[in-house]
């Protein structure tokens, strides 16, 4: 399968074995949803993933391998959630081929001065 819509959903938590049989993903849309936090591993077998949409959810907080897998992973879409400098703990060190990056409309005051760390 190449892509998945889950948005406009009332999702409010994702399992990371629910991708596990997906391994070919590129494009994942959660945008809509209820999601309130990522773990870590969420993501951790879509390695062929390139679009991660989770725009307008709940999230408010993120772990720090929440991203482990997504190599390929060219754009993620974070606007319109719950974020903040205290509530964030992303390492993007796993996002080595990222090339648009979106939190706008959040919640931060702040910016942590290693929340870019892993991006080139």
């Amino acid at each position: 399968i190449y892509s998945i819509y889950l948005s406009f959903n009332k999702l409010t938590f994702l399992n990371k074995d629910i991708f596990i049989n997906t391994q070919k993903l590129n494009l994942l849309f959660l945008h809509n949803n209820e999601i309130t936090s990522l773990e870590n591993d969420t993501f951790i077998s879509l390695t062929y993933l390139e679009y991660l949409n989770l725009q307008e959810n709940n999230l408010n907080k993120i772990h720090t391998n929440s991203f482990r897998g997504l190599e390929n992973l060219l754009e993620l879409t974070f606007d319109k959630n719950q974020l903040s400098h205290s509530s964030i703990d992303i390492s993007f060190f796993y996002l080595i081929k990222l090339n648009d990056l979106k939190i706008n409309r959040n919640f931060f005051e702040s910016i942590k001065n290693n929340l870019f760390i892993g991006l080139k």
